[in-house]
């Protein structure tokens, strides 16, 4: 962002009393300040007039391929990703496996189905990490079509996990490291309203939420490695299904 043709001008009071002249000292400073004005809120600039996001009239916000559901930020080490799933676009943001499906004419839902369909996120390979004080966290919003569904949302690399799962009857809170601690959450997969799984993990607990109500909370077997986040289908009783809302994932980035 280059400088303001002038510097800012300061005007002395004594140069508006109402008996000294309009002189052109007074009449050139006027001029003048508008001018900064006028270039600091962007008119010099050649990208646009306005402040435009552009990156270099203001902050650059980095967004998604499709450019309006999913939104990627970057700032201070933080890193925030949110995606409603509005447009049938998994490219820029995930790497699917199998046949994740945007559903059309539902307001941003996209489903995976029992045969392994999954979505795992591609940005930059695997940029989440615990690591104290700093907490990471997710939140899914999720439907299932059958109570006993076999999915599974979170943080993994493969062997190490903070996650939620569909675990037969319940949903069940998982953290793998060299073991795995798990409990049971006592909530039944709904099948007729969308359910928000949120976990807040730090480098010595993790808190599972389920609709807001903190259902478990590990101090063991916290993951200690570089993760990235995963929602995935596991092969199910008839049309086992799950149906996701939205994914939010906000916290430190590795």
């Amino acid at each position: 962002m280059a400088a303001p043709t002038y510097t800012w001008n300061t005007i002395a009071a004594t140069q508006t009393d109402a008996d000294s002249p309009l002189d052109t000292t007074l009449m050139e400073a006027e001029r003048q300040n508008l001018i900064h004005l006028e270039e600091w809120l962007g008119d010099a600039y050649t990208a646009a007039k306005n402040h435009d996001h552009d990156g270099v009239n203001s902050a650059q916000a980095v967004m998604a391929d499709d450019g309006l559901s999913s939104v990627k930020l970057k700032r201070q080490g933080e890193i925030v990703i949110f995606d409603d799933f509005l447009f049938d676009n998994l490219s820029g943001l995930w790497t699917p496996t199998g046949t994740p499906a945007v559903i059309t004419g539902d307001n941003g839902i996209l489903r995976l189905t029992g045969t392994g369909d999954a979505i795992t996120n591609g940005m930059n390979g695997k940029p989440f990490k615990v690591v104290s004080p700093n907490t990471l966290s997710f939140e899914v919003s999720v439907k299932s079509s059958v109570t006993n569904t076999l999915h599974e949302f979170g943080f993994t690399n493969g062997s190490q996990k903070i996650t939620f799962k569909g675990n037969g009857t319940y949903w069940y809170a998982y953290t793998v490291l060299s073991g795995t601690t798990s409990t049971s959450t006592a909530v039944v997969p709904s099948t007729t309203a969308y359910q928000k799984l949120k976990a807040v993990a730090t480098a010595t607990s993790v808190a599972f939420y389920i609709d807001g109500v903190l259902k478990a909370t590990h101090t063991t077997q916290i993951p200690t490695a570089t993760m990235y986040f995963m929602a995935t289908t596991i092969a199910g009783p008839g049309s086992n299904y799950s149906y996701l809302d939205y994914i939010h994932i906000w916290g430190n980035r590795n």
